[in-house]
């Protein structure tokens, strides 16, 4: 598990990810499929202040992921940095995460190399990387993480004090 590890160990793992992530990015940004542009533009007119509108003064919703419209909005508030860029190192980010709690998990379970090959096929699938910028992974990134985080720190979760620790902790085996 990786927190046997030493912290070097787990820097160097982080570390590697991130440029990973930062070479997939500075290659495939902006090559998102056609849906998440409207996102984009979403996320643009949000972060010049134009509301999170397609048009400015239509006030239509009609994006598919509003929770990555308002992320990038921010992260371009942020950084200045252009949106497409930001989406696909967002899209980059959460499939090394999803990767990276598979893999975790698994080697807590003793069960390491399976959770090795199900990060590899996470991070080599061409379906994953051809959605990049969409919510799903994003979602899904971060509910895996949180899972992680409740079934070692009960404490933060709120939810699970709403059901039995043993059928939580069943819950999230499957």
């Amino acid at each position: 598990m990786l927190s046997n590890a030493s912290p070097r160990r787990a820097a160097l793992a982080i570390l590697t990810g991130l440029f990973l992530a930062g070479l997939y990015t500075f290659f495939r940004a902006g090559l998102a499929t056609d849906d998440m542009y409207i996102t984009y533009r979403y996320a643009e007119n949000l972060a010049l202040g134009r509301g999170l509108v397609f048009n400015p003064g239509e006030r239509v919703f009609g994006v598919t992921d509003p929770g990555v419209a308002v992320l990038l909005a921010a992260l371009r508030v942020a950084t200045r940095a252009p949106i497409p860029w930001l989406g696909s190192a967002l899209h980059a980010a959460a499939l090394f995460a999803l990767a990276f709690t598979i893999a975790r998990a698994a080697r807590a379970r003793d069960r390491g190399p399976e959770g090795l090959a199900a990060g590899a096929l996470t991070l080599t699938s061409p379906f994953l990387w051809a959605a990049q910028g969409s919510g799903p992974p994003v979602a899904l990134a971060l509910l895996l993480s949180a899972a992680a985080i409740v079934s070692k720190r009960p404490w933060l979760a709120a939810l699970r004090k709403h059901v039995d620790a043993a059928e939580f902790d069943a819950l999230l085996a499957t």
